[in-house]
């Protein structure tokens, strides 16, 4: 059995470590889903994922946990929050290549 973690803590332990941090969210409430820490932004499938796992509920607020995994593409999920349930995609989203502009802009 792996670490449970928040989603801040997920973050907060690549912070500084790695180039990106991307998100997966719900389509209805954009709930993170799954996460991917990378130093390459080419490939989408290199990197260190998380993908949720459940939820407690905390002053009244549904707190999701994550837990690390191989890969998150194609992974079964529910969310905790609206219950839309499906697989994840395995596809990197639209935005993957907006980042790559940035990230290129910023190191010249």
């Amino acid at each position: 059995m792996s670490l449970v973690l928040t989603l801040d803590q997920v973050i907060n332990s690549y912070r500084g470590k790695t180039k990106t941090i991307r998100q997966q969210r719900c389509l209805g409430c954009h709930t993170t889903l799954a996460v991917q820490a990378t130093d390459n932004v080419e490939s989408a499938s290199e990197g260190d994922f998380y993908i949720i796992v459940g939820a407690m509920v905390v002053k009244g607020m549904v707190e999701p946990y994550y837990q690390k995994c191989g890969r998150w593409f194609g992974n079964p999920v529910k969310c905790p929050k609206c219950n839309r349930q499906g697989n994840l995609p395995g596809d990197k989203p639209y935005n993957w290549d907006e980042m790559k502009k940035q990230r290129e802009v910023k190191n010249v």
